[in-house]
């Protein structure tokens, strides 16, 4: 594994555009941007997205001199416009919140929400903000241009700057009594249990639908979230590599898409970005009755991930190490569910590859379901929460023990344009 490890694409990298949920056409765009209070539409270009959002890099034209300007425009899409404009709004109300206190992620270009609508009849909700430089994490590790260690030390960081933000009124807590946080990210109504024989069925063809109800997973994901000696606060709630943006000149990083953003365990955050970068596969070519083989363990990136947030964040408790295994087994295990509900039953005709992307997750499950490899997770996270006292540098990397993999200021110049996630 190796090399291998450390240029390994993440594992739930697959190609969301295939999923593409709206459009908006240049007509709705400009009535959009001029109900924001936002200057004249110059051109617009859609951004890669996936199953919640549109974005679009619009150029405006500045109400005095005329000089263009770049924002990004989010059109939020949900099951109904009144859940549509609640993510907008939540999404307002958090980036203000960062944006106050100085973390790293786009500021909002306006006070306003607008209603608007794609080119299919869905009913949406939008938002402008700052449209910021960098390139996604996932497109480096793609590519080749950075590897897994300097990317998820560089999420690391920024989490840790985010989780220091107190969080605005209204935010979902995961945590809380009769939480519906799973079925909310699965967007099934609750409890998902109430709908085996249903909208799940047991005996479809993949079996994953009966492994995923069986042997308490699911009451142990809920409970691992209202877990009481977790330190809790405000959570991006996605931090894939294709949520964080590295800007190769400044070696900075910033998080965006935060319509998932809610107040939980400050480790979820962690298992979140874990689940999303930390492991990797051979090629799944099984049948679609054979479950996948478990996923492989990116010990370089989970370490890096961990080192550089505790040192950041100045603090990463035992209890949080503990819980790191089931939190990242709870957001594995709702993101396949997710996948799986979305492509299977929602949209049946969904594109093969985002048919079998569920598979991605399920193998993480399986293999945190391994004691050894969850013994190997516990071990580096106890690493992490020991050695606060050393403090993370991009050029140094001491915080991070391998230097050669904590420099993001060494990437190659890219004259791609930034990619939203969502």
């Amino acid at each position: 594994q190796g090399s291998r490890d450390h240029r390994a694409p993440p594992m739930a990298d697959f190609d969301k555009s295939c999923v593409d949920v709206a459009e908006l056409d240049e007509a709705e765009i400009r009535r959009v941007c001029a109900a924001l209070g936002l200057g004249e539409v110059l051109s617009s270009q859609k951004l890669t997205n996936g199953g919640c959002a549109a974005n679009y890099i619009v150029r405006l034209s500045a109400a005095n001199d005329g000089a263009a300007e770049a924002i990004v425009l989010k059109a939020c899409v949900a099951e109904s416009a009144a859940r549509a404009e609640e993510l907008a709004v939540l999404q307002y109300k958090v980036l203000a919140a960062l944006a106050k206190h100085g973390a790293a992620a786009p500021a909002p270009k306006s006070s306003l929400t607008a209603a608007c609508v794609g080119t299919r009849g869905q009913a949406g909700h939008a938002m402008a903000m700052e449209l910021l430089g960098g390139e996604a994490g996932n497109r480096l590790l793609r590519s080749g241009e950075a590897d897994a260690p300097a990317v998820f030390g560089a999420i690391g960081r920024a989490l840790a700057a985010a989780h220091a933000v107190p969080a605005p009124d209204g935010l979902p807590d995961v945590g809380a009594a009769g939480s519906d946080y799973i079925e909310r990210y699965v967007r099934c109504a609750a409890p998902l249990e109430a709908h085996v024989g249903t909208v799940w069925r047991a005996d479809e063809s993949t079996g994953f639908v009966a492994w995923a109800f069986a042997a308490g997973r699911l009451d142990t994901a809920r409970a691992v979230l209202a877990d009481a000696s977790l330190p809790r606060g405000l959570l991006h709630g996605d931090p894939y590599a294709d949520n964080v943006l590295l800007d190769l000149e400044t070696s900075q990083a910033a998080l965006v898409d935060w319509e998932d953003s809610c107040i939980g365990p400050l480790a979820f955050d962690l298992a979140c970005a874990a689940a999303g970068g930390c492991f990797s596969t051979a090629d799944d070519t099984a049948a679609a009755d054979v479950f996948p083989p478990p996923a492989t363990l990116n010990a370089a990136a989970l370490g890096s991930l961990l080192a550089c947030y505790a040192a950041a964040r100045g603090g990463f408790g035992k209890a949080e190490a503990e819980a790191l295994v089931d939190l990242t087994l709870c957001n594995a295990l709702a993101c396949a569910l997710y996948r799986f509900y979305q492509f299977h039953t929602v949209d049946a005709n969904a594109p093969a590859e985002a048919k079998r992307s569920y598979r991605e997750m399920h193998a993480i499950c399986l293999a945190l379901e391994a004691p050894a490899v969850a013994a190997q997770m516990r071990e580096i996270a106890g690493a992490a929460a020991a050695n606060l006292g050393q403090s993370p540098n991009l050029k140094r990397g001491r915080g991070c023990e391998r230097r050669r993999l904590l420099r993001i200021a060494n990437l190659a110049e890219s004259p791609n344009p930034p990619e939203a996630g969502d």
